[in-house]
């Protein structure tokens, strides 16, 4: 039976891919390199991943000698400026919210991003007053497809990991929901260049208001 619905972030409640992309080419290109273009099989593999890592792996593609720490703040000064003119929501987010409302569910989210962006997004959204817990990558050790952030907001909730239902759009979210032993329900991304391998999933849609009582119902039933 699910009791909570755990929401992931970037690009699962918020457009913010393009805004993220935007950020680490210039401030690759601050730091000198002179085409730093992000795409194919780089893109599809930093999807999900938590920020520092992400720093890390291009600093390495792009065979960079920098202070990765120093390249992160600049990448980070960059994103922000980005996210404060304001982040549109993914489809179908605001009818999903009220439809959780309804149902009576728990709710929590666990982002991979630093905790000055989460909150600016749920402020931006206004959903402070939605969510009972937030996890952020600041909070724990291991990022996705590590399961610690999906169960840091269980604890957070009260609510044992196999009542939970994690919402993700990431291959690495939905690896996380399933070693964390929760139900996963990927969601697809159209806006997006790279697609990811939902087929861990326990429940798979196009869009966020797809999402039914019943199909979550049926798919509890038939486990």
């Amino acid at each position: 039976m699910i009791k909570a619905i755990i929401f992931d972030l970037d690009d699962l409640m918020a457009n913010s891919s393009p805004l993220h992309f935007e950020a680490y080419e210039k401030a690759l290109k601050d730091f000198g390199i002179k085409a730093p273009k992000i795409e194919g099989e780089l893109r599809q593999k930093i999807y999900g991943m938590r920020i520092k890592e992400i720093m890390r792996l291009l600093a390495d593609e792009f065979k960079m000698a920098v202070d990765v720490e120093e390249l992160t703040r600049h990448r980070n000064a960059y994103f922000m400026e980005l996210v404060n003119k304001g982040v549109q929501p993914m489809p179908g987010l605001f009818e999903l919210v009220e439809n959780v409302k309804k149902w009576g569910f728990k709710r929590a989210l666990a982002s991979s991003g630093v905790t000055e962006y989460v909150n600016e997004v749920i402020a931006q959204f206004k959903l402070n007053d939605f969510f009972e817990a937030a996890v952020t990558g600041d909070d724990v050790l291991n990022p996705k497809p590590a399961p610690d952030c999906f169960l840091l907001a269980a604890k957070k909730l009260q609510v044992d990991p196999k009542h939970c239902a994690v919402l993700e759009d990431s291959t690495n979210g939905l690896i996380a929901a399933k070693s964390a032993k929760m139900l996963a329900i990927g969601v697809k991304n159209s806006l997006l260049e790279c697609g990811q391998d939902m087929s861990m999933a326990d429940i798979v849609v196009n869009r966020l208001d797809e999402i039914t009582l019943e199909m979550l119902n049926y798919v509890i039933q038939g486990s």
